[in-house]
């Protein structure tokens, strides 16, 4: 078996889209259910990692804007302190300009057996990865 650039590169976005996707079932474990997921920072300049991430998480993703870095939060605080507005208003502001990902349906199976699959795989090597 031969493995390419783009084998390697689909590779390393599930794994990049299957451990978000990880965390985000510790944090649902946790009875915290996330309102909205915003992504920012270089990996959104990835319209192929967003789809799989928005996939893996079966929800729809807020991509910030390049132009908005992910110090942004502090800004806003910032902002809405100095302002007339309150943080949830300039907030909803600035979410007018970010780009809504929606999940692919049309691979939504193949994804979530690809997930499985990872997880499986993690769960027989985690050993290896542990500080001793």
């Amino acid at each position: 078996m031969e493995t390419d650039r783009e084998n390697i590169l689909s590779a390393l976005f599930e794994s990049i889209a299957f451990d978000i996707s990880m965390i985000s079932d510790e944090i649902k474990r946790t009875a915290l259910e996330p309102g909205q997921i915003c992504a920012s920072g270089g990996g959104t300049r990835s319209e192929v990692l967003l789809g799989l991430i928005a996939t893996v998480l079966d929800r729809e993703l807020l991509v910030c804007p390049q132009e908005y870095d992910s110090a942004s939060g502090a800004g806003l605080i910032t902002l809405s302190a100095f302002s007339e507005s309150s943080l949830s208003e300039v907030v909803d502001k600035i979410k007018e300009r970010y780009v809504i990902v929606e999940p692919w349906n049309e691979f939504r199976e193949y994804i979530f057996e690809r997930k499985e699959a990872f997880k499986e795989l993690y769960n027989c090597n985690r050993e290896l990865f542990l500080k001793r």
